[in-house]
């Protein structure tokens, strides 16, 4: 999103990564600072904290002091920070400082997202089925809303007596007319949607397996840093094992055959990263 607007990028070990930072800040340019370890320097806190004061040149223009350099400040400047450790403990001050967004990947969501692959793959008119179901709903809730907001915008532009605006009731009976219609169908869509959704749970112990089985993989990495496993890399191979195991039409029996081949995929494709 940021590139477009020229987003810099920097690390603390480059030597002009500050002189880099105060080009952004003079002409308003998105600058994320990536790799970052559990301390941040001092010289970060005055952009963290946006210290600024009135520059003496023009009083409508501010100045943001880095060390000991007063920097033009534009208001377009935008400062990220990333870190690559996967449970970084920062002192509170810090936290006090910035808005943390945490983009690990849980465990909850990638069951679900495995569930999707999964079900799609074995059952892909389930899938499509509850994809329409959603996106019914969705618009369905939208065109309430709408039908909500313009009565009362018909209401508010109304002069004289409610009562003896024939529009206003028009308009009041079209709308119990649609949200009827409406409610009509989230019902049947909403009831549509849990019956596909008990489908669907058919199939969620292969998701759990699978979920758990990344972060298996995942946990070599506190052994050695060199045992790095991506999650597309590791959806491909999940992807795969749905395609190469065996097929069974007793749905228990396909379950425990798509579990076995994918664990011993998985600790294949392990061994020989390892390797």
């Amino acid at each position: 999103m940021e590139k477009s607007n020229g987003l810099k990028i920097i690390d603390l070990q480059m030597r002009d990564y500050l002189k880099i930072l105060e080009e952004c800040i003079k002409m308003g340019r998105p600058c994320l600072c990536q790799n970052l370890h559990d301390d941040l320097p001092q010289t970060l806190n005055s952009i963290l904290l946006k210290s600024l004061k009135k520059s003496s040149d023009s009083p409508s223009s501010f100045v943001l002091q880095i060390a000991d350099r007063e920097i033009p400040y534009n208001p377009s400047f935008r400062f990220y920070l990333s870190t690559r450790l996967s449970n970084p403990r920062y002192k509170p001050e810090i936290y006090s400082k910035v808005n943390l967004i945490n983009f690990a990947i849980k465990e909850q969501g990638l069951e679900e997202q495995l569930l999707g692959i999964v079900v799609r793959k074995e059952k892909p008119e389930l899938e499509n089925a509850k994809d329409n179901c959603i996106v019914t709903i969705a618009n369905k809730h939208k065109e309430k809303e709408f039908l909500e907001e313009e009565f009362l915008r018909l209401l508010s532009k109304t002069q004289g007596s409610l009562l003896e605006n024939l529009q206003v009731f028009q308009a009041l009976d079209l709308s119990k007319q649609s949200q009827k219609d409406i409610d009509e169908t989230l019902k049947l869509n909403e009831d549509l949607e849990m019956k596909i959704d008990l489908t669907r749970e058919h199939y969620r112990l292969v998701a759990q397996r699978a979920a758990i089985l990344f972060f298996v993989l995942q946990d070599l990495t506190s052994i050695d840093s060199m045992y790095q496993f991506s999650l597309e890399s590791y959806i491909q191979l999940f992807s795969l094992s749905i395609e190469k195991s065996s097929k069974s039409l007793k749905i228990q029996e396909r379950i425990e055959k798509l579990n076995d081949y994918h664990t011993y995929a998985v600790y294949k494709y392990g061994c020989r990263v390892i390797r």
